[in-house]
């Protein structure tokens, strides 16, 4: 069964620390050529300071900090930080491959919208690799689309960050 919750316990939060440097080993192993720039795209001392300090800027009110748990194991987690007034950015999206398979990412990444729009946001942005294809696939199936990319990134990147965006419904 999967269960998602607000991680905010030191043991949820030891959790999502494994989770993330997972995510990061997981990624540059993805190509040979994404070791490196997963590399130069996680300063190591810069990822590292940012895993000490969670939830840091991925706290309430402005942001949020989600791990999923499979049968009571650590499954996957999720979070989101203010971007602007209107956008937040949904980073950190990473499920072990052990749980791959099992729904764990879409329940991650749709109780994250929902969480980003209680909070008042107008719409989540994101980047990925593009050679993340599933999870390129899933974003664009719960309505994300590709856009322009929406900050400034270095020409090492330009080939290989894809951008998306979803604006929420409001109802009036």
């Amino acid at each position: 069964m999967i269960d998602i919750r607000r991680a905010e316990h030191p043991s949820e939060l030891h959790d999502v620390r494994s989770l993330m440097r997972a995510f990061v080993e997981w990624g540059r192993a993805l190509t040979p050529m994404d070791r490196e720039k997963v590399d130069l795209y996680f300063d190591a001392a810069a990822f590292e300071q940012e895993l000490a300090g969670l939830p840091g800027k991925y706290g309430a009110p402005a942001g949020c900090l989600l791990i999923a748990s499979y049968d009571e194991r650590a499954a996957g987690c999720v979070a989101f930080r203010k971007f602007d007034d209107a956008f937040c950015e949904m980073k950190r999206m990473f499920v072990s491959p052990d749980f791959h398979g099992l729904g764990i990412g879409r329940a991650l990444a749709q109780r994250g919208v929902a969480e980003a729009s209680s909070a008042g946001y107008r719409g989540m942005r994101l980047d990925t690799s593009r050679n993340q294809h599933a999870a390129m696939g899933l974003y664009e199936s719960i309505g994300f689309k590709r856009i322009p990319a929406y900050y400034a990134i270095p020409d090492d990147f330009k080939d290989w960050l894809v951008f998306f965006e979803l604006k929420f419904e409001r109802s009036r």
